[in-house]
């Protein structure tokens, strides 16, 4: 079902530990997903696909972060730490977490034109690919490792740079937690509070 998204972006295998049991009752589109892909890499780390242990991880995650959503699984994220899931109750229904922004995205495409079209011939449009290739080089690296992302310095809601120069590289989970935080902290300032100091626990 995947075949033409994995044979069109470069994929390498990590050893992830997963229980596939867990995947008993998922939808058969998502579950296809995991078996065919799950814990891969692609594009030296431009997307990858979680597991079946890290989805439900995940969702805990992000529901902590957005709090509106209550039903989801997480499948894939990029190299900004941006996650992609579905609700399971909809039909050609994707979301998009953006971490640095606090933003959520909704996308009305099937699970398997996402990655199959989507992800091969608009790879720029849904990744930044351009970017990330630039990043990359500016930092000195080859690839982003499978459980980090380049995440900002300074956040963008706290007025930080989408330059270069405010890019570092994460561990993806730490990332979003310090995002969370900071964000759960400021969210409801008046603009132009000035903020003199933010606890991170």
């Amino acid at each position: 079902m995947y075949k033409l998204f994995v044979e069109n972006n470069n994929p390498k295998s990590e050893q992830v530990l997963e229980d596939k049991s867990l995947s008993e009752n998922m939808r058969a589109d998502i579950k296809r997903l995991f078996d065919e892909c799950g814990g891969y890499s692609f594009r030296k780390g431009l997307y990858r696909i979680h597991n079946v242990n890290s989805s439900f991880h995940w969702a805990v995650l992000i529901r902590n972060y957005f709090t509106k959503y209550s039903k989801i699984v997480p499948f894939g994220y990029d190299w900004m730490g941006r996650q992609f899931a579905v609700d399971p109750t909809r039909e050609n229904y994707i979301l998009m977490f953006d971490p640095a922004t606090a933003e959520d995205f909704e996308l009305n495409q099937s699970l398997t034109l996402f990655h199959n079209e989507d992800l091969i011939d608009e790879r720029e449009t849904f990744l930044a690919e351009h970017l990330f290739n630039e990043v990359i080089k500016f930092l000195g690296i080859n690839e982003i490792s499978y459980h980090d992302c380049a995440g900002y310095k300074t956040p963008l809601f706290l007025n930080g740079s989408d330059a270069l120069n405010n890019y570092e590289i994460s561990n993806m989970e730490v990332y979003w937690e310090m995002q969370r935080q900071i964000y759960h902290q400021i969210k409801d300032l008046p603009p132009g509070t000035k903020i003199n100091s933010i606890r991170i626990e």
